[in-house]
């Protein structure tokens, strides 16, 4: 069930570890993604505030795609396999065994009073230290 229209666009780091390139082996769905305009990321840089921050490689390769194009392609493949996929309805039953709740927030979102949030851009043209970059900013989620 899906509470609006799909895919849409997530804020999301649009990228998939070593864990989740295991599971989408084992379900057999790793093998389509290279097809859907995938690249591969082998290093990371962390800024916090004005830090100028510091690359390094990644424990493993990550595989970098486009949230939108990914959501899409699942939903192809969970169709293809037989599944039902509803469009602007919510579930509103238990969550118990053989349901997954995959709706990308915590059941209590708030922390210490202070709700986290994430903003994605798309940019051309900017030089980056490396092939994923991660920035916080504390004053804006009440750190400093």
């Amino acid at each position: 069930m899906e509470a609006g229209a799909y895919p849409r666009h997530r804020v999301c780091g649009e990228f998939i570890s070593g864990e989740g390139q295991n599971s989408l082996t084992r379900l057999g769905l790793l093998d389509g993604l290279p097809t859907m305009g995938t690249c591969s990321a082998k290093s990371v840089a962390f800024f916090v505030g004005a830090d100028d921050g510091r690359s390094a490689p990644t424990a493993g390769s990550a595989l970098c795609i486009s949230r939108f194009e990914l959501d899409q392609w699942l939903a192809r493949q969970f169709l293809r396999l037989g599944g039902e996929l509803r469009q602007g309805e919510r579930w509103c039953g238990e969550f118990g065994t053989g349901i997954v709740r995959a709706s990308g927030r915590r059941a209590e979102p708030l922390t210490d009073g202070w709700r986290l949030f994430g903003l994605k851009a798309h940019a051309r043209g900017v030089s980056l230290e490396a092939d994923l970059r991660c920035t916080l900013c504390p004053r804006l989620c009440g750190f400093v």
